[in-house]
């Protein structure tokens, strides 16, 4: 059996389910990987797509919970399903190729004792070169935005069950407050290198959204995670935490000036909205918030036809300027 299992936390995303058992349970069987899934009493047909994968890969263990249950619990009960050294926290929207896996299970073999690996995104961090982290402060700043996203995140179980989840349940954020939280005052490894990617799954004919792509972009996308970034420990500078807290503005791509245009072409940036969350945009954009409050008046109509024309260009067209539709 190997030192690995995963964790997956879902509620109602049966279609990226199935894609995501579809894609990795042939490589999940090959290295003999255990998958942990708590689904949080979904309404959709996500049971039936737990129970058809369990009978075609044994290694497969659900639970379901009650629908009060929130995100940041299901997180943690999916985790406490885990009984191997080390488990990987997965979104029911992503997959792990096979070179990623191969990494994890070899660099485990060679450092057991590592206490966190992170996974880049997708590819999407380039500029930092692999590292062990013993530094949390170091480790907040260039990578905490990366460790907002959980399906980047290997943990080993005795780290696991130091977390504690509960304390941070208000915020959006409960797996990166409580891992940095812990790591404060410890001695501890963190094993980063940016070869290694999970990627986001797209099944065929499904639409892809998430909290970024309607009104939960403002709301979660600055205000709370600026609020779990300033609940941090005060061993965290000031100074390191605005660093982290604008880095993720550009990681999710949420508040560069192409993010703040698809969120007024999307209506999620209103002059209603700018005002409302005015102070924290002041806090996370990296350029003068006036140009957010100029978007959030620019009418959106010219947005739209903008889009239009843009998505009925050739490829190489749009990514000569800078644009895709997706």
């Amino acid at each position: 059996m190997s030192s690995i299992s995963i964790a997956i936390p879902t509620y109602n995303n049966a279609e990226f389910l199935d894609y995501l058992l579809e894609t990795n349970t042939p490589l999940f069987e090959k290295y003999k990987i255990r998958v942990f899934i708590s689904d949080n009493d979904s309404t959709d047909n996500t049971n039936e797509i737990i129970n058809k994968w369990k009978v075609k890969y044994s290694l497969i263990t659900s639970r379901k919970v009650p629908r009060h249950v929130n995100f940041t619990k299901n997180t943690e009960l999916a985790l406490n399903l885990a009984t191997t050294d080390f488990v990987w926290l997965m979104g029911d929207r992503y997959f792990i190729p096979e070179k990623t896996i191969k990494y994890v299970l070899e660099s485990i073999k060679l450092n057991p004792e590592t206490d966190l690996y992170v996974l880049n995104l997708e590819d999407m961090v380039k500029n930092i070169p692999s590292a062990d982290y013993t530094n949390s402060e170091l480790l907040l700043t260039d990578l905490g935005p990366l460790m907002t996203c959980v399906s980047s995140l290997l943990i080993r179980k005795e780290v696991l069950k130091e977390l504690d989840f509960k304390k941070f349940d208000s915020s959006g954020f409960a797996h990166f407050c409580s891992i940095f939280e812990y790591l404060t005052d410890k001695d501890f490894h963190v094993l980063w290198n940016p070869e290694y990617s999970v990627y986001a799954i797209n099944p065929k004919g499904v639409i892809r959204k998430n909290w970024s792509h309607d009104f939960r972009a403002l709301e979660f996308g600055s205000r709370q995670w600026i609020n779990s970034v300033f609940s941090l420990p005060p061993n965290y500078s000031f100074n390191s935490k605005l660093k982290c807290i604008k880095n993720f503005g550009i990681l999710s791509k949420l508040f560069t000036l192409r993010g703040i245009a698809l969120m007024r072409f999307r209506g999620i940036l209103t002059y209603t909205s700018y005002k409302k969350y005015s102070k924290e945009i002041g806090i996370i954009v990296k350029y003068p918030k006036f140009i957010v409050m100029l978007m959030s008046i620019f009418p959106r109509f010219i947005l739209i036809i903008l889009f239009y024309l843009l998505t009925k260009l050739p490829k190489k067209t749009t990514s000569l300027i800078g644009f895709r539709s997706n």
